[in-house]
């Protein structure tokens, strides 16, 4: 039995340097430079992002989600809100998103271009019209996924020879006859929040660990008095809050890698 690993092998990191002047002033404006620079580039799935959030006891979680939209608020994600995640943000609405992106260099196919994107904020309930719009132009099967997924929840086995597996799939057979030639409506329990970030950092990974990080910030402190107190009840508008948000400048400061 294998009860140690060592991980000795690494990759020696090459991306092409970035420097200040590489920067846009606005911090989500450079986010989207960098997201449509991995999408043009191939990189499969550029949209999936690590979701990192703190429960009531203060303990960590984190998962894999897909990113729906970057839009001037920040990075908008969608989920059933009564799972793990969802009553970890209802508890404590801050969280942390991670992107990490590698492809080939555009120039040539000779070494990958190693990007990381972090962002630190506010997480905040998405306009209800935002969320309907977003669940009707799914498939009729993952509209209907979503009244059958108690997500986070245990799937008690239907019979002996069942994980669990049986009970989902009579859940979603019920769905669809529940639904039948009808209009699936929005779930209660399910739309999307938006992490506002007051912290992103842009990394490009270089050679000897000798790393370009630019940290963009603004203080959390007034970015909270503008933004609701909790995630539970949604915003009206992404827009209008984003400029009520506008006149909060970022920062940007190279770090130590």
């Amino acid at each position: 039995m294998t009860t140690r690993i060592d991980i000795n092998t690494h990759n020696q990191y090459n991306s092409p340097g970035v420097t200040r002047g590489d920067l846009k002033i606005d911090a989500i404006e450079q986010l989207t430079s960098w997201f449509e620079h991995a999408v043009k580039n191939g990189v499969p799935e550029p949209e999936a992002v690590n979701l990192s959030t703190v429960d009531s006891n203060g303990l960590p979680d984190s998962r894999v989600v897909l990113s729906k939209s970057i839009n001037r608020l920040g990075v908008s994600f969608y989920t059933n809100y009564n799972s793990s995640k969802g009553k970890e943000i209802s508890a404590n609405p801050f969280g942390a998103l991670t992107y990490h992106w590698r492809y080939p260099h555009s120039q040539n196919n000779d070494g990958e271009t190693q990007r990381q994107v972090r962002l630190r904020g506010r997480i905040v309930k998405s306009p209800l019209l935002e969320s309907r719009e977003y669940f009707h132009s799914r498939s009729e099967e993952s509209r209907l996924g979503a009244y059958a997924s108690k997500q986070s929840s245990i799937l008690k086995p239907h019979s002996e020879n069942d994980d669990g597996r049986d009970t989902l799939q009579s859940r979603l057979k019920d769905a669809r006859e529940k639904y039948k030639g009808d209009d699936i409506p929005l779930p209660e329990f399910w739309g999307g929040y938006i992490l506002v970030p007051f912290q992103i950092e842009f990394w490009s990974g270089r050679p000897s660990r000798l790393h370009d990080r630019f940290l963009y910030s603004r203080p959390l402190e007034q970015l909270q008095l503008q933004l609701p107190k909790d995630a539970i009840t949604p915003i009206e508008d992404v827009d209008r809050m984003a400029d009520e948000l506008v006149n909060h400048t970022w920062s940007i400061d190279r770090l130590s890698p």
